[in-house]
């Protein structure tokens, strides 16, 4: 059964869903379950597994319910004595802990050039499932950590794409136009962030467009255009430090500014 339910949890993390595992630690007197016992429970509702079925179970899917909007794990102790809270006659008690699995982050990069090959080496040390985008099949083999990678034009590969989990979004592709093509892509998708690499006259240029094209001015100011925190001197590593300081800025819900006092 717990080989079920851990395979149940993993599945789910990895299809990008929120898993809770719940597992009973202690069981004393009588009890509808025993320790050991697991369930994982998607945000969906499905579960696998049961941590003893009746009152004790239908409260704790309703605290797992509350739990995946907070992402907080939590423990919890029940005494099935008609005393208890669940009015239930066993007489036992049960504690347990119910952990709030996030599925890693997913972060697309669309391009395939030096800078990305940089984001793609940072990133590899964060929560991030990574995905590049990029025409030359052949630049493939030049990201060295896991990936997945999209030989397509960004038109092409956005009908590949899922966005129901709203991803970060980084635009760092070998032309002006291609980004643009990108940016206008995915503009109106779910995102957690999108961001473009560009001059200041690239960007007065994209904005601008987009206006012109009618793109609603809410979708226009979520853009991250320039890209990347103001702290790079322009090699390619260091626009990557850059990138990748502004998308756990944004994914921390923070500033990016000094911390001195």
């Amino acid at each position: 059964m717990s080989i079920d339910v851990m395979k149940t949890a993993s599945s789910g993390l990895e299809a990008g869903k929120k898993v809770a595992l719940a597992t009973i630690t202690h069981v004393s007197g009588s009890a509808p379950g025993v320790s050991g016992a697991m369930m994982a429970v998607l945000e969906d509702g499905s579960q696998t597994g049961t941590v003893g079925g009746g009152k004790l179970e239908h409260d704790v899917l309703a605290r797992i319910k509350d739990s995946f909007k907070t992402g907080e794990s939590f423990n919890f102790e029940y005494d099935l004595g008609s005393d208890g809270a669940l009015g239930m006659v066993c007489g036992g008690r049960v504690q347990g802990f119910v952990n709030i699995l996030l599925p890693n982050r997913r972060l697309i990069i669309f391009g395939a050039g030096h800078v990305s090959q940089q984001i793609a080496a940072l990133a590899n040390f964060l929560p991030f499932d990574l995905t590049i985008v990029d025409e030359r099949e052949e630049l493939k083999s030049l990201f060295t950590v896991p990936h997945t990678f999209i030989a397509h034009s960004p038109r092409e590969a956005v009908k590949l794409l899922r966005f129901d989990d709203a991803p970060f979004i980084v635009l760092v592709n070998r032309s002006h136009s291609v980004d643009y093509e990108a940016l206008r892509l995915v503009v109106d998708k779910p995102a957690s962030y999108i961001g473009m690499m560009g001059s200041r006259a690239k960007v007065a240029d994209a904005r601008a467009r987009l206006v012109s094209e009618g793109v609603p001015a809410d979708l226009i100011e979520r853009i991250y255009m320039p890209i990347g925190l103001n702290i790079c001197g322009g090699t390619p590593v260091q626009i990557a430090f850059s990138i990748v300081s502004e998308l756990l800025a944004v994914q921390n819900g923070k500033s990016g500014g000094h911390r001195r006092i």
